[in-house]
């Protein structure tokens, strides 16, 4: 089955873009850090992410009032207090220019943002909201050039979409797409991901129990079964 989807969220959202502006990888910008520890005295950095912090969370008031001084993650507790809406319809007037201009200066002729989202969609099974998330994270991994093909395209995403299921700790795999496969043990894509995480002597149990009681036969459903357990744990 596919991933619930979830918003873009606050915390996110900042950290991308406190990183994006500061030059930073997203590591470099813990939710423990306020605004003035990743700036370490830089007042003119400092101030332009505020701005822009002001822009991508337009309406919250108060909720930014000495925002610079807080943790990031307390930070944005106030803000989704203040916007619990935020994200629910992709990224804000800070964000959402730079994921465009992402777009049109590193995605290969041909494959543009609307491709992107298909393929996080095809490929990943991942909802809008989760897509557009990729998408900000995508800013603080561009590549250095624009990418030449497709192919590169996809192995970029593949990257983005690591990097977002790490930092929001939520387990992804490839091809997790609501009905991309079949339901149950009889799924090839189920099969395969149990046997990619599975150590080599459960891999050798698995294949065990499925080829058990097909008589050496590769005919039906457990000797096919028990034939892609093998092709999948040659390829693991």
């Amino acid at each position: 089955a596919s991933v619930p989807d979830a918003p873009l969220g606050h915390l996110l959202s900042m950290r991308t873009l406190v990183a994006v502006r500061a030059g930073l990888g997203l590591d470099n910008v813990q939710a423990s850090k306020s605004l003035k520890d990743v700036c370490a005295g830089k007042s003119a950095l400092q101030n332009e992410i505020m701005g822009e912090l002001e822009k991508e969370f337009a309406g919250a008031g108060s909720a930014l009032e000495g925002a610079e001084e807080l943790p990031m993650a307390d930070l944005a507790a106030k803000l989704a207090g203040a916007l619990p809406g935020y994200g629910a319809s992709g990224p804000g007037a800070a964000l959402a220019p730079l994921v465009n201009k992402l777009g049109s200066a590193k995605l290969p002729g041909g494959f543009g943002l609307s491709s992107a989202r298909s393929y996080l969609r095809g490929a990943w099974g991942l909802g809008e909201g989760r897509s557009e998330a990729v998408l900000v994270v995508a800013l603080a991994e561009a590549p250095p050039q624009r990418l030449s093909d497709e192919s590169q395209a996809h192995a970029w995403l593949d990257a983005c979409v690591a990097s977002y299921s790490r930092e929001c700790g939520v387990a992804l795999s490839k091809g997790s797409a609501s009905g991309g496969t079949a339901a149950g043990a009889g799924g090839s894509g189920d099969l395969a991901a149990l046997l990619a995480a599975a150590g080599p002597g459960a891999q050798e149990a698995i294949m065990s129990a499925l080829a058990g009681g097909a008589g050496g036969s590769d005919r039906g459903p457990t000797g096919g079964l028990a034939r892609l357990a093998e092709d999948s744990a040659e390829a693991w």
